[in-house]
C-alpha cells in the first residue's frame, strides 16, 4: 500500500481515497501529501460530515465581509493538498458548489466579487458507495468523476486492495 500511494503521490492528480470508516482514509492521504511534491505546503484536513450544511460553503469558500477576508479551507490550502473528508455527506447544493469550483478551478468567497485561482492537490476521501449514490441520484455524476481521477480502495474485511481499478490481493 504504502508503495502505490508512494507513486500516486509523484503526480499532481486529484484523489478519491475510499473504505470502511476506520480503515486509515485520513492517514493515506496524510501519507500521499508527505510523499507529494506539495509535502512542504499546506495540508488542510476538512471533516465535511462534522459541519452543519449551513456552514460549509464558509469553511470551504471563505467570506469577505465589512472589508475583512476571512480565508476557507481552498484558500488556506493554496499551493499544498486539500483534503476533504468524507465527501458522500454532502447535500446536494454543496455538492454543485464545489462541482462548479472544482470544474473551474476558481473559487469566489462568500460576499466576494473576484475569483481566486485553485492551486491545491484535492484528496477526498468517503466510506460511501458513491457510484451506487450516484447511480441513486444522491451523488451529483459529475462531481464523482472530478474527484475519481485517481482512486484509492483501502482494504476492510475482505483483504482487498483496489488502486486506480487495479486489484491486488493483501496478506494478513
Amino acid at each position: 500500500l504504502r508503495t502505490a500511494i508512494e507513486r500516486i503521490a509523484q503526480s499532481d492528480a486529484w484523489v478519491l481515497v475510499t473504505g470502511e470508516p476506520g480503515s486509515g482514509k485520513a492517514v493515506a492521504a496524510r501519507y500521499l501529501h508527505e510523499h507529494s511534491a506539495r509535502r512542504g505546503r499546506p495540508l488542510v484536513e476538512t471533516s465535511l460530515s462534522a459541519l452543519p450544511a449551513g456552514d460549509l460553503a464558509l469553511r470551504l469558500y471563505g467570506e469577505e465581509r465589512d472589508g475583512q477576508v476571512i480565508p476557507g479551507a481552498f484558500e488556506q490550502a493554496h499551493g499544498g493538498t486539500l483534503v476533504l473528508n468524507e465527501v458522500g455527506e454532502l447535500d446536494a447544493a454543496t455538492q454543485a458548489q464545489l462541482a462548479t469550483v472544482l470544474s473551474e478551478k476558481r473559487l469566489r468567497r462568500l460576499g466576494g466579487r473576484e475569483p481566486l485561482p485553485l492551486d491545491v492537490r484535492l484528496i477526498v476521501t468517503s466510506s460511501h458507495d458513491l457510484p451506487r449514490a450516484v447511480a441513486d441520484g444522491r451523488f451529483r455524476e459529475d462531481l464523482y468523476y472530478r474527484v475519481n481521477v485517481v482512486r484509492i480502495e483501502l482494504p476492510g474485511k475482505e483483504r482487498i486492495l483496489l488502486i486506480d481499478d487495479e486489484e491486488i490481493q493483501v496478506r494478513t
